[in-house]
This record gives C-alpha cells, structure tokens and sequence, in this order.
C-alpha cells in the first residue's frame, strides 16, 4: 500500500462465494482494482483489499450475486484522520499549539537588561516599550537600528545599546557614559558660609582657604572657607569644599486637637478584582476604584509565571477594602504629649542636613481644646553652605 491508497482509504473484505476464482474475474471486470487477494483453504472464501472509493459497486455486486460480503478492516491514514474529526477539541488543541510553535519563536515575550549600573532597569525597560521594544513585538523589528537610536535618545545616559535576541528571550545590552569632570573655569568661584548661628564643633576643607576653627561662634552667612587664597604674589580663585559641623539651637512648636476621629468596628469588606495586562488595566468592578474616607486598603498583585520562572506582563489584582465605622475620641493627655514630642523629633531629623539633636527641652501646654508643644532643642548638624561669588573687574562682571 502506497502513500495514495493510505490517504485514500482501503477496506480488507471477505466473499463468501460458490466459486471464488470465477467471482474474483467478474469483480476485476468491473473496474475494481484488487490488492493481496488471499484465497481460503475451505474453498469458498475469498479475502482481499480494495480501495474506498469501490466500497458501493462491490456491495451491490455481491447483492446482485447472492454473495456474502464482509468487510473486516480499515486500512489506511484516511480512517485515521476520519476518526480525528469526530473529535473537535483535540484538533483544536493540536491547530494552537501549532500554531504557537510557529508563531512565538518570531516574537520577544521576555527581556533582560544588562551591562547597566546606575540606569535603572526598569526605567530601561519604560523607554523601550515608547521604542517600540514590547511585550510581543517581532524579532526582527527589535534588532532594528532605528530602534536602537530610539532608546539611545530616550535616554541620554547611554553611549551604545544592542539589541540580541535568544529564543523569546531580548536581551538589551547598553553601555553608560563616563561621567567626566567638566573643567572648571577660572573665574568660577564658590564660598562656604554658614547657614544658621552657631558654635563651631569641627571643620575641615578639601578645597579653599579655612576661615574657622573648632569652639569659634559664627553667625549666618558668615565666610567658613573661601575660594580666595592669597599664595603670596598673586590670589588665586577655586570652587571652595569642605564640612563645617557646629552646635546650634533650634525652637519647635505644634498643636494637637484634643478631640480627633478614630476607627471602630469593621462595618463592610469590599473586594474588587482587576487584570493588567502590560499596561492595560480590565476591571471586574463597578465604580472609579478611589476607596471612600476611613477605609484600609490592601493591594495584592499575583503575576502568571511560566515553567523556569519567566514572568509574563500578566497580573491578577485583588484589593481588599475595610470601611471601618468612625467615632469621635479624646485624646489622653499623656499620649498627646507623646505624639507631639515624636513628631517634633521627625520634623527636626528631617529638618537637618546631616546632623542629630543633642538634648531636648519641651514645655506642653493642655486646654480645653488642644495640647501645645513648645520645645528648645540642642542640635549638632552641619551649617556649610555653598555661595557662589562674582568677580567684578572694573568693566563689570
């Protein structure tokens, strides 16, 4: 049986016939093309295979005759794709997945950034998506020079970025610039002058003429270290540098209400469900998602991840809201004291340039309505401000 008769389908029969040699000519005389004709010993059984499509003349021969006909067995990849197409779902599956082992080895699914150090790779991986270098994108399109020149626009901090592909895989690999000192002219000049009264604690310059030293008082926008330096024939300018620490006095004041509202019991759990897909957001919701006032919110992102850990720009978000019931509620003294003298200790740590508080005095005031702070606070911090100065010549600056 050669590849046309398989594809055209073949039938094994068995005749059941007075004379098996006479009935086998008036088959053949027919046009029916016998294949392995097999005579049985008992004298009256003819087997052999014909092809499908002479299924109904053989059938109505034998009726015409008398004879009995049997068909035994299907032969043949007809009968097998046959039996397929009774089953949809299979060859659908079969049809996709064909499908995607040809049609994702032309398109990017992941990306990996590397050679960057102080680029972040997620802002790397933002400008590509404006560069056409997306979730999807063909692979030939992503190797492209015109996108190449995209990204290095997008992001002037890049000297080179090439494009390579592996598999589903891109890989961006760039290169940084150096960051170079820029010369500095001559006739730039910068102070250090400080930026609040205070006692000098220690001082050092790196760069400029040292105007202080350690236990002196200096006042604000006094000249710590200067940019002119007196060499002896001539003054020379630069771009003073340096640290001044010193010890200073700082005042606090805060008022806190003394009735506020507070949380009660938990009265509703919202859920609500969305999916981004990239930068695409589908909501399963009804209304703008702004959670109402005196409400928790949770916020949980799952991302589908394939077999060796490759994750898809898929998320499932579930976000949880608790609505609490809200009461009015007095504060008790002593925690009002606490919460303003915490929140004075946070302003002034954030308040100061590089330093810490020392020592704290604090007076509290309590009335009907709200608790005050008043405090002092000793202070260690760095006072070293840059100024740059202006040489003036006598034909102006």
């Amino acid at each position: 049986m050669d590849i046309w008769q398989s594809l055209g389908g073949m039938l094994e029969v068995r005749l059941l016939c007075g004379d098996p040699n006479y009935a086998l000519k008036q088959i053949m005389n027919l046009g029916i093309s016998i294949f392995n004709a097999k005579p049985a010993e008992d004298g009256v059984t003819l087997q052999f295979s014909i092809s499908r499509s002479n299924r109904k003349i053989l059938k109505s021969f034998a009726e015409k005759k008398g004879y009995t006909l049997q068909f035994i067995r299907h032969r043949g990849q007809y009968w097998n794709i046959k039996r397929l197409t009774k089953r949809p779902v299979l060859i659908f599956g079969a049809l996709f997945f064909l499908f995607l082992g040809l049609y994702l080895p032309s398109r990017v699914l992941f990306f990996q950034v590397e050679g960057n150090q102080t680029v972040p790779s997620k802002l790397i991986l933002s400008k590509c998506q404006l560069s056409g270098i997306g979730f999807g994108c063909s692979r030939e399109e992503v190797r492209s020079e015109k996108v190449k020149n995209a990204l290095l626009e997008a992001i002037p901090e890049l000297k080179w970025v090439g494009v390579n592909t592996s598999g589903c895989t891109a890989i961006i690999s760039v290169q940084e610039r150096t960051v170079q000192e820029k010369a500095q002219s001559t006739s730039g000049v910068s102070s250090i002058v400080a930026s609040r009264d205070g006692i000098i604690s220690s001082c050092t310059a790196t760069k400029g003429n040292l105007l202080c030293k350690p236990g002196q008082a200096v006042t604000k926008g006094q000249v710590l270290i200067s940019g002119y330096y007196n060499s002896g024939l001539t003054i020379q300018v630069s771009q003073a540098e340096g640290e001044v620490y010193a010890f200073t006095n700082r005042e606090f004041e805060a008022v806190l209400p003394k009735n506020g509202q507070a949380k009660g019991e938990i009265k509703e759990v919202i859920k609500k469900y969305s999916l981004i897909i990239e930068k695409n957001r589908i909501n399963f919701y009804k209304g703008s998602g702004i959670s109402p006032t005196g409400c928790d919110k949770m916020y949980e992102e799952n991302f589908m991840v394939l077999p060796g850990g490759f994750v898809l720009p898929v998320s499932f978000v579930t976000e949880t809201w608790y609505v609490y019931e809200t009461c009015e509620e007095a504060a008790d003294t002593q925690d009002a004291e606490n919460q303003l003298s915490e929140f004075a200790g946070h302003s002034l740590s954030q308040t100061l340039i590089a330093g810490k508080v020392l020592k704290a005095r604090e007076e509290f005031i309590t009335e009907e309505t709200h608790t005050s702070l008043r405090g002092t606070y000793a202070c260690l911090e760095m006072i070293g401000q840059v100024k740059q100065e202006e040489i003036v010549s006598p034909y102006g600056k």
